[in-house]
Order: structure tokens, then sequence, then C-alpha cells
């Protein structure tokens, strides 16, 4: 098991405020079973500043956008979103979901992703379908990989876990290029590779959004972007729609 380091609290940079060090993997699992939260996606600078407004759960996101002034589009090395991942959780005490894309390589590389990010502190990692370089869900011109490729994957991060509680979020992208049902198969078969919670990309109607965890009958991540392909629904709505989504 992971051990927390002996400092008994860690310091915030932008206000040098004291913030109690814990691996908070229980209270992740509070808030899944607890049904709907919006999720703060924050670049590392902000960190501190997502833990103080009082959010449950944190993904980070915009790190390339931070980093290079580009779009989302596979140009930061495996060893760049590492360095980013640890100083976020050195901020925050609240569960961390890491977004590790797609593992940066074959089967090997996501057991070294998978070790690397639970070293760093998260509580939960996010593997995708797609071929790299990869693309935010929402742009034309994505590949995605074979089913049984995102399987290995899934089956490869599951078995370098040292913590068991350290969750997997599998995300397929397969709706913009085989289609709706195409995109519910494959959550089925990570699912049963050992995914915890799934994220299928860019529904494209209210009513695809509805049906995703109801088909899937798992906890689900729905993801809405402005200017994407997924109407933007706020948390009461969806909540109403379907209460079995974990986060927006």
């Amino acid at each position: 098991t992971l051990t927390p380091p002996d400092a008994a609290s860690v310091e915030s940079d932008a206000e040098f405020a004291t913030i109690p060090f814990e691996f908070p993997f229980a209270k992740l699992m509070q808030i899944i079973e607890e049904a709907v939260r919006d999720i703060d996606l924050v670049v590392d600078l902000m960190a501190g500043d997502t833990q103080r407004r009082s959010w449950d759960v944190m993904k980070p996101g915009g790190i390339l956008v931070c980093a290079l002034g580009a779009p989302d589009m596979g140009a930061l090395s495996f060893g760049e979103i590492l360095d980013r991942v640890r100083r976020i959780c050195d901020a925050v005490s609240i569960p961390i979901i890491a977004d590790a894309d797609t593992g940066y390589g074959g089967p090997l590389n996501v057991i070294r992703t998978m070790r690397e990010f639970e070293r760093a502190g998260v509580s939960a990692i996010q593997l995708e379908d797609q071929e790299w370089p990869k693309k935010c869900g929402h742009e034309p011109g994505r590949k995605v990989a074979s089913a049984n490729e995102m399987v290995q994957r899934i089956k490869a991060a599951a078995d370098a876990r040292v913590d068991a509680d350290i969750m997997i979020v599998a995300r397929t992208d397969a709706i913009a290029l085989e289609g709706y049902e195409a995109a519910i198969d494959r959550a089925e078969r990570y699912r049963e590779a050992g995914a915890d919670i799934l994220f299928v990309e860019a529904p494209q109607s209210e009513a695809q959004l509805g049906e995703v965890p109801k088909r899937l009958k798992a906890p689900c991540l729905a993801n809405m972007v402005e200017g994407g392909k997924t109407p933007i629904l706020p948390g009461a709505r969806l909540q109403e729609l379907v209460p079995e989504y974990v986060a927006r």
C-alpha cells in the first residue's frame, strides 16, 4: 500500500495555506455512491483554488493549453504529464481523476503509467481507446484502436495497481467513427476487462446521454464541452434525466 510522506501537511504555493494530506480513495467511492457531481477541470496552477471552492473531486484538464498554448493533440510526453499530476496531487487532498490518455504506449507503458500515477497520489486513472497521438473527444479526425487493444490496456492497468481502491475510468471515442451502438458494445467489454467507471465520449443527443448508464448498468462519466457534440445540461437536469451518472 502507499505510504503518505512524513510531513503532516503540504503547503500551497499560492497562499501558503496548509492542506491536510490523506489518500482520498474512500472519499471517491462515497462520491460515486452519491451519484451526480460536478467535476472541476483545472490546470495545475489552479488546483489549490479548486479545493478552496469546495469541489468534491477534481479531474485536471487544460494541461496542454497551459504548457504549450496548443489544443488537445497529444503533444506532451508521459513525463511532462506525470510532473503536473504530481504537482496537483501535492496541492490538494480531494480525490484526483488523472487523465492518462492512451497509457502512452503498449501494455508495458500502461503498467508504468499506472504505477507512477498511483505513487503520485491519484484516486483514479482514465484510459481511452484512441490511437496515439490522441485528440480532444469532440474534435474531428480521431482514430480509435481496436477494442482488443483497449482491453489489454485496461487489464495491464488493473494488474499494475498496488492498491485495489485505485479506480480505472475507461473512455471510448467510438461514437464518431463506429456509431453509438458500437460505442456501447465497447464500453461493455471494457467493464468486463476491469474498468470501474465508463466514459462514452460525445453522445449526440439528450436521449443518448440519458440512455448510456441505463444500458451499461455501471458508474459513468458525462463530458460536456462548449461547441462540442453533446448537449450541455445543468447538473440538476442530468440528475433528473438519469441519476446513475457519477459526474459531469
